[in-house]
């Protein structure tokens, strides 16, 4: 039930969803909340490094995904740096 509800938030976006090696009781742990069956990073550099480090651990599982974020920040970054240059006040 959590994967269908999980699935339907990122239906109409490009973001990857990835299932974790790790049981719901820990995450209810490693978060203090009860009831924590699944989390969202919405920081694409914070989702790039903790993919990454998945990646590390089990590269047949999680490799593609942590190459597609990397992709992904790195358009982000080079995008965010070109709009800002013509966003710049001229001294007069």
């Amino acid at each position: 039930n959590a994967r269908k509800r999980g699935e339907t938030f990122v239906f109409s976006r490009s973001t990857p969803m990835l299932r974790l090696p790790y049981e719901k009781a820990a995450l209810q742990q490693a978060f203090s909340k009860p009831g924590c069956s699944m989390f969202c990073i919405l920081d694409l550099g914070l989702a790039s490094a903790f993919v990454g480090a998945l990646a590390v651990q089990e590269p047949e599982r999680y490799a593609a995904a942590a190459e597609a974020l990397r992709w992904k920040q790195t358009s982000q970054t080079r995008q965010s740096r070109t709009g800002k240059i013509g966003k710049r006040r001229k001294s007069v």
